[in-house]
């Protein structure tokens, strides 16, 4: 009997605050129904709802509130990577996440984790909102912008979650009483983030779009941090001090008693570390500035390759030839020419190449490149150099999902043209052999094909040896008033701030950009449309610390932040309201 009255106490009170805040019930039921119920020992399906019940029962008002305070956190995150800043905002939101996570801990494990949880799927939703503009026209803009976000999503989550778990279950087991203390939680929050920032690092899935060091591209404390630690480092030096303030903003709400000057000076230490280390130049001039043409052909999301269109092309590539001086470089956008050039020259195309020789000009054009194999003939995306004394290529490595290839193709081939109408192009990635830097005139030169870009250690294998880099791109596809434009130009930037290199990126559809080895933006195009920049490019030598060591870097990093948090938090728990964990 008093068992059916506990029950019916719940539900009634269940239903009371569903009532108030309207939560879809099945879907919250399903949600926590497949969470084991920490400490809970059942015995089989019919003991398990009545606790389920129980647990969506017992989240109250404040517990709702934290999670809105992490959807909040990671929204304000993901817009402040569109928007290259407010980078203040994006500390702050930073610490809001890690406070919404200590206080879900407070009431319980599950609370904890949707806090947890729900930050990153925000963030990463707000700040890839531009996948809808792959989709032409957005013919099914809602389809392909709910599937890219949730593989981004759930690729980051895949490893955020479970460590997240695996880490609380373990640390409560070795804490006196079973006890979490706020330090702890701290400390797995940050190892939980790098260990999400690996995964993306190592296997390449999501590179650094809607990163949390766009927000600060434009600070002196990139410039000063990026070529010692790279992106990674960086952001695991902002998520330490956030981390800090999270924990001196809970002990003021909830332990003033302890509130001791420790984890304020330790906050300070690092904020002024991070904001007044110096910057150097570490790369130096070397040879004679350079002359690049970098040529931006005028598109549009509806155009067709035609004849026309590639006439035009030619004729843009024929004027730069024959107005540059001796030793220039006469650089393209990706697939400048859609199919590949004649075995033997002949016609426009033969014309060019004469000329370029003719006048001591290089040709740098990204086109389409045919490697034949036992397999048969396969069409990669290149880089083709054209000069007077050698020719090289370098074909693409990494391949954008779903618009170069189809993960998993013969089984999802179906869903992709229910997502885009279309057929993913057999594009194959360069062999090893094709991703060395191109050597031009005296100088290697680092390539990389669009979105490449967004992988920091791909880029750091080619720019070790070269002078400059350059990233062809085609940016037809993105809405000229798309953020994913500004995520573009300011990658480029943290790109050659990392190595010390200055980055040309040339553009189909976007704004072709010149970038001196500061970051700084040198020469942008002014309109999306047909243009020729003329360009004086210093090439540079050396290294920076991050092309040297970056693989050392997450070790050293999350030693140093675990004896900073461990020498701030020691022995504060955090009081549980109800239940076990």
């Amino acid at each position: 009997m008093l068992e059916s009255n506990h029950l019916n106490g719940a539900a009634s009170h269940f239903c009371d605050f569903k009532c108030r805040y309207d939560l879809p019930t099945s879907a919250l039921l399903a949600l926590v129904g497949r969470v084991r119920m920490w400490g809970a020992r059942p015995t089989g399906v019919a003991p398990l709802v009545p606790r389920v019940v129980a647990q969506v029962a017992a989240l109250q008002s404040h517990s709702l509130a934290l999670a809105i305070l992490s959807a909040t956190a990671g929204c304000l995150l993901g817009w402040c990577t569109n928007h290259a800043g407010p980078w203040s905002l994006s500390l702050l939101a930073l610490g809001a996440w890690q406070v919404s996570v200590l206080g879900g801990c407070r009431h319980s494990l599950f609370v904890g984790g949707l806090t947890m949880a729900l930050a990153p799927i925000f963030w990463l939703s707000a700040g890839m909102f531009w996948v809808s503009d792959f989709v032409p026209d957005g013919m099914h803009a809602s389809r392909w912008q709910a599937v890219s976000v949730a593989f981004a999503v759930c690729a980051s989550l895949a490893c955020l979650l479970p460590l997240w778990f695996l880490l609380v279950l373990g640390a409560r087991r070795i804490q006196p009483n079973r006890r979490l203390n706020a330090g702890t939680v701290a400390g797995i929050w940050v190892l939980s983030q790098w260990a999400a920032m690996e995964l993306a690092r190592t296997t390449g899935l999501i590179g650094n779009y809607a990163t949390l060091s766009l927000a600060w591209v434009d600070t002196p404390f990139a410039r000063a941090w990026l070529p010692l630690v790279g992106v990674q480092g960086f952001e695991m030096l902002l998520v330490a001090l956030a981390s800090l303030l999270g924990l001196m903003v809970w002990r003021k709400l909830h332990e003033p008693e302890l509130a001791s000057r420790r984890s304020a000076l330790t906050a300070l230490t690092l904020a002024l570390l991070l904001v007044f280390m110096p910057s150097a130049d570490w790369t130096s001039p070397v040879g004679e500035p350079l002359a690049v043409y970098a040529l931006q052909p005028s598109t549009s999301r509806q155009q067709e390759w035609t004849v026309a269109v590639r006439d035009q092309r030619l004729d843009q590539l024929l004027h730069a030839t024959a107005f540059a001086e001796p030793g220039a470089i006469a650089l393209s956008s990706e697939t400048f020419f859609v199919e590949p050039p004649p075995n033997e020259g002949y016609g426009r195309w033969k014309e060019a190449t004469q000329l370029a020789s003719d006048r001591q000009v290089h040709l740098v054009i990204g086109l389409p490149y045919g490697l034949r194999d036992n397999a048969g003939l396969h069409l990669m995306n290149a880089v083709v150099q054209i000069s007077p004394q050698q020719e090289s290529v370098y074909a693409k490595q990494k391949l954008a999902p779903i618009g170069e290839y189809l993960p998993g193709a013969k089984w999802l081939g179906p869903l992709y043209e229910w997502l885009t109408d279309a057929k993913t192009a057999d594009v194959a990635i360069g062999p090893p052999g094709l991703a060395e830097p191109l050597f031009i005139g005296e100088h290697f030169v680092g390539a990389s094909i669009c979105h490449e870009l967004a992988f920091s250690d791909l880029i750091r294998q080619g720019a070790k040896v070269s002078g400059w880099m350059v990233n062809l791109a085609n940016d037809a596809w993105a809405k000229n008033d798309s953020s994913y434009h500004k995520q573009v130009r300011s990658i480029a930037r943290l790109r050659a701030m990392e190595n010390g290199k200055t980055v040309v990126r040339v553009s189909e559809g976007g704004k072709s950009v010149s970038i001196d080895s500061a970051g700084r933006v040198i020469e942008e195009a002014g309109s999306f449309g047909e243009t020729t920049l003329k360009l004086q490019i210093q090439p540079r030598s050396g290294y920076t610390p991050f092309n040297i060591i970056s693989n050392y870097l997450p070790v050293l990093g999350i030693g140093i932040l675990f004896l900073c948090l461990a020498w701030t938090t020691n022995h504060i728990e955090i009081p549980r309201t109800r239940g076990e964990y």
